[in-house]
């Protein structure tokens, strides 16, 4: 018996000497992963308006969406779109414009380039002080709208966009803002600014 253990306390030792030792069996599985979170975005992509001209040669009115270089035309009035101050900003422009049978248009043609879809598109309008008369039916008519000119879904084309509606990428809205001033003497020599914000909003949230 004492041969047994000896044999067995030699054997260990030799073991132990040649470094080979007894380990248990592993495996493992390495994840790698990526966050991306989406986008609600509204980008400007084009502007136009209405340009109003007198014929020099027949007295008439001309009137144009684009400006028009002619030298027998003299510019009288106008109302467009352009480019802000600042990223996302645009300025509307209504310049010496007087009480005709049409209105004064200007437009603003905006890309949705969100990758989730938007909603509860809303217009918050601000006047500045002393431009209140703008909003008075008797003065002036002011009609804003906004409607889809283009989309991946043709069958949206003309859909007016407003807060129940939902915008998706590559969807092209047209918002158009007409001024049609009042027969009245008193719509002369006068000045109306303000600020538009329009939002929109993801379309889908937690509950509050």
């Amino acid at each position: 018996m004492k041969r047994i253990t000896i044999l067995a306390m030699v054997l260990v030792l030799c073991l132990a000497a040649l470094g080979i030792g007894y380990a248990k069996w592993t495996d493992e599985i390495t994840i790698k992963g990526t966050v991306d979170t989406g986008t609600v975005d509204l980008v400007v992509d084009n502007y136009s308006g209405t340009w109003v001209y007198k014929d020099l040669t027949t007295h008439g009115m001309v009137v144009s969406p684009e400006p028009i270089v002619d030298p027998n035309l003299r510019y009288v009035a106008g109302a467009w779109g352009q480019a802000g101050a600042a990223d996302d900003e645009v300025e509307m422009k209504w310049d010496n414009i007087f009480p005709t049978c049409m209105p004064f248009t200007a437009d603003v043609v905006f890309h949705y380039i969100g990758t989730i879809p938007g909603k509860d598109a809303s217009v918050d309008l601000q006047l500045d002080p002393g431009s209140e008369w703008i909003l008075d039916p008797t003065m002036a008519t002011v009609v804003v709208e906004a409607k889809v000119v283009n989309s991946q879904d043709p069958e949206r084309i003309g859909d007016i966009v407003d807060e129940d509606y939902e915008l998706y990428n590559c969807d092209y809205v047209e918002l158009v803002v007409s001024i049609t001033l009042a027969q009245r003497p008193e719509t002369q020599d006068l000045t109306a600014s303000g600020t538009c914000v329009i939002t929109i909003e993801q379309f889908a949230e937690c509950p509050e």
